[in-house]
């Protein structure tokens, strides 16, 4: 097999700069033996609740992935500069048609000072690929040769395109070209988990000690009902690099108690990724000059679960989707952030700027629902009252919702509140009408949101929506080498979904929060993705 090796040497070059400037921020700190020993580096935050998961093929909500990506460490890692770099993988060569990568490991070892090994990669992703697995985000792997043939049962796992070649060498196998794909390893889900544990302890991922068993930048020091503890790795490769000594999750679940916390100096960073900051203290934190605000590439939808009547007709959602005043939610309650019209996020989509200005327009709003009454064949009086469920923080935003399609279609909306495992489960098992939830990619490719709907049968696929020209179009820019051309299929199959609306934009997604001044060093990427391996405190 030919190899580009310019490639390896491209990521080598990038990690080895990368090392440099790192290691000599690391090292000036400690020029002298004589001074004092540099006090601990702790970071304190909340979540409102514990995390769904630590399992790296379990753990699938952003809230999850921040811990996960401080527990383990994968083949690539996005850096303090917002770029991928190699992580375990020392040197990475590309096939000529770019469709096999190999992946030479670094020399490392697992928390319990076990080598990690290529099968360990394999492992783990073929725990997942299975198609008896239960793992979430499957989808991902679809990349991969025969990941998804796998999944629908219609060939062996033995034929996925992963293969390990010797114990530090892994080789992956495309089903077609993908220019994102190493930064898609850099997403906690493509973590190793060791084998060897896992055979023994199929619940140490459960645990909070010796049978937790990491690779990552931290490890678990502490865990119970009320909180997270984590400490720095020393057997993690890269330790010189990790400047925090300890990082401290709580669990509060109500968010203005957060922020109060944060008053009193009892944390280091209130609101997102973490936790919302509350509306109510929105323009108080803004005259205060604390808000920071950051936008991501994500945008919040209100999903339509289309296999439930009446949401089974299209016409039905886009009068929804005409009956909500975006710019009501953004001027007067979110604050900051801007109205969304496409599915994807703003800085992805692939729309012309002018397809997406459409605003509230409630004689559109009653076209397209006197359509859908006579497509369902039933009277006005027949509609029924629709459920929309959401997350405490969600309050505001679906009573506003709530009132304005009474306002302007005269139906009802039942409101329904669960907390946030429960909510994530009703909408994975597709036990819900409507659902609020935000929706960030995990590779700078407008494909992240497109393929969600590529299947129904998709794990990720909460709205069960599907559509064959759809299909064709996302097809055809998986095989397309040209980026231009790859552009306009996405295009074409971003503007099917504005025309069918399984999902209504409602607005595109920006991080807020507040930071102490103890904090040196937090950086946050467009995908809003926050790595406790960056972060630096002071005293």
């Amino acid at each position: 097999m030919r190899v580009k090796k310019h490639l390896t040497c491209r990521y080598a070059r990038l990690w080895f700069l990368f090392s440099l400037i790192l290691c000599g921020c690391s090292q000036s700190q400690h020029t002298s033996n004589t001074k004092k020993a540099a006090p601990p580096q702790i970071f304190r935050t909340c979540l409102c609740s514990e995390p769904f998961s630590l399992h790296p093929a379990y753990g699938y909500d952003a809230k999850s992935q921040i811990l996960i990506r401080a527990l383990f460490e994968g083949l690539t890692r996005i850096g303090a500069d917002g770029d991928v770099y190699p992580a375990l993988a020392e040197t990475i060569t590309v096939s000529e048609d770019k469709k096999c990568y190999t992946f030479t490991l670094r020399d490392s070892v697992w928390s319990n000072g076990e080598p990690v090994l290529a099968s360990d990669f394999a492992y783990a992703w073929k725990l997942i690929i299975a198609s008896d697995s239960g793992a979430s985000l499957c989808d991902l792997f679809y990349i991969i040769k025969n990941a998804k043939a796998i999944k629908e049962r219609k060939v062996p796992l033995v034929d996925v395109g992963i293969e390990v070649l010797d114990p530090k060498t892994l080789r992956v196998e495309l089903e077609h070209p993908a220019s994102y794909f190493l930064h898609l390893l850099a997403n906690p889900i493509f973590s190793p988990i060791c084998q060897e544990v896992d055979l023994l302890h199929p619940n140490w991922h459960r645990q909070s000690t010796d049978k937790f068993v990491c690779n990552g930048p931290f490890r678990l020091k502490e865990r119970d009902d009320s909180k997270i503890v984590m400490e720095k790795n020393s057997l993690y490769h890269d330790a010189k690099n990790v400047q925090l000594s300890e990082a401290q999750i709580q669990f509060v679940s109500d968010s203005n108690t957060v922020l109060l916390m944060f008053e009193k100096g009892e944390i280091d960073w209130a609101g997102e990724p973490f936790e919302k900051i509350p509306l109510e203290a929105t323009n108080e934190l803004i005259r205060r000059q604390q808000l920071h605000m950051h936008p991501i590439a994500g945008v919040y939808w209100l999903l339509c679960n289309t296999a439930t009547h009446p949401l089974n007709s299209s016409n039905i959602r886009k009068a929804l989707a005409y009956a909500i005043n975006r710019k009501e939610l953004t001027e007067n309650v979110f604050i900051g952030h801007k109205a969304a019209f496409s599915i994807a996020p703003d800085m992805l989509s692939c729309l012309d700027q002018a397809v997406k200005e459409q605003d509230e327009n409630s004689e559109l709003a009653q076209l397209y629902f006197q359509k859908g009454l006579e497509e369902l064949g039933i009277t006005k009086a027949e509609f029924p009252t629709l459920e929309l469920s959401y997350v405490p923080v969600h309050k505001a935003l679906v009573q506003i919702i709530q009132e304005q399609w009474r306002k302007n279609l005269g139906i009802n909306v039942k409101l329904v509140c669960s907390e946030w495992n429960v909510f994530l489960q009703n909408l994975s098992t597709k036990q819900f009408q409507l659902g609020s939830v935000a929706w960030v990619s995990f590779i700078e490719d407008p494909i992240y949101h497109l393929h969600t709907f590529h299947n129904r049968s998709n794990s990720s696929n909460w709205c069960s929506w599907e559509n064959s020209e759809y299909q064709t179009l996302l097809d055809l820019s998986d095989q397309e080498t040209l980026e231009e051309s790859r552009r306009e299929y996405l295009k074409q199959a971003e503007q099917i979904l504005l025309d069918e609306m399984p999902v209504i934009p409602l607005y595109y997604k920006m991080l807020r929060y507040v930071k102490s001044d103890r904090i040196r060093r937090a950086p946050l990427t467009n995908l809003g993705e926050f790595d406790l391996k960056w972060v630096s405190v002071g005293s």
